[in-house]
């Protein structure tokens, strides 16, 4: 899945992944459904904030990463909407293998429930 700069969400092509290099990551936790979830990115990665992209080493305990909810509509079927997660806690995460995902079109992509920008 992937999300336009209007906040469209549509299926796009992986064009390329592949395996990085060792780097700093930051450990953000947040939740989804009273669920904790966690992700793992450099400093620098973009994530989706109800402001925009931002920095994963930027973020901080006021902004909310934004999030694919799926749900069913009036006529059956599944729609997809962008909505808020909170964070829950922000750490140094260590030193982590690092993997690049690039997207068609727009750059974005969805991992763990968040929308990721690689442009």
């Amino acid at each position: 899945l992937s999300v336009d700069e209007y906040g469209r969400i549509s299926y796009k092509a992986i064009e390329d992944y592949y395996q990085f290099r060792k780097d700093p990551t930051v450990k953000i936790t947040y939740e989804i459904a009273r669920h904790d979830h966690e992700i793992y990115c450099t400093y620098d990665h973009m994530l989706l904030t109800e402001e925009g992209y931002k920095p994963a080493g930027r973020i901080g305990y006021g902004d909310q990463l934004m999030k694919i909810k799926g749900k069913v509509g009036s006529n059956g079927e599944l729609v997809q909407e962008l909505v808020p997660a909170k964070i829950v806690s922000i750490l140094n995460g260590g030193t982590k293998q690092i993997f690049n995902i690039t997207v068609e079109d727009n750059h974005s992509f969805v991992a763990n429930g968040v929308i990721h920008y690689n442009g």
